[in-house]
């Protein structure tokens, strides 16, 4: 979504299950480059990610580990 240098914003889709249900839901995350790694930059502790319900994950980059 945006990167500086220091800091980025990704939006992440994840599909999951919840009741014999298929469940998207895209997750963005504000990081910070720190000591040579991105970490989470929580400036809300109640909420330090932003979730929110997708009717499908076309659109995303599939990415496996």
């Amino acid at each position: 979504m945006s990167y500086d240098g220091a800091t980025a914003r990704i939006d992440m889709a994840v599909t999951g299950s919840s009741g014999g249900q298929t469940v998207n839901l895209s997750a963005v995350y504000e990081l910070v480059w720190e000591e040579g790694d991105w970490k989470l930059l929580i400036t809300d502790p109640s909420e330090p990610v932003s979730f929110a319900q997708l009717p499908h994950v076309a659109g995303y980059t599939v990415w496996k580990a």
